[in-house]
């Protein structure tokens, strides 16, 4: 599906298997923490349970940083 198109910003969707996927990258592990927590709590609240992978960001020189903030609810 053509990004403009897309009905739910900053999202990718994919039709087979149905799926929607969003990368979120952060600065240090309390930040990580902060978001894992209010996605925990709004599945909870929802009965709804995310599939969720980990990884860390490879960057060419250690000293620059790669991450960004996000926001769960954006």
């Amino acid at each position: 599906m053509p990004e403009d198109n897309n009905p739910i910003p900053h999202w990718q969707r994919q039709d087979l298997p149905p799926m929607l996927t969003r990368r979120f990258e952060f600065e240090t592990y309390a930040e990580t923490r902060r978001f894992l927590d209010g996605v925990a709590k709004l599945a909870e609240e929802a009965g709804l349970y995310p599939n969720l992978s980990f990884g860390k960001p490879m960057s060419a020189s250690p000293s620059t940083p790669t991450a960004r903030k996000s926001d769960p609810t954006a």
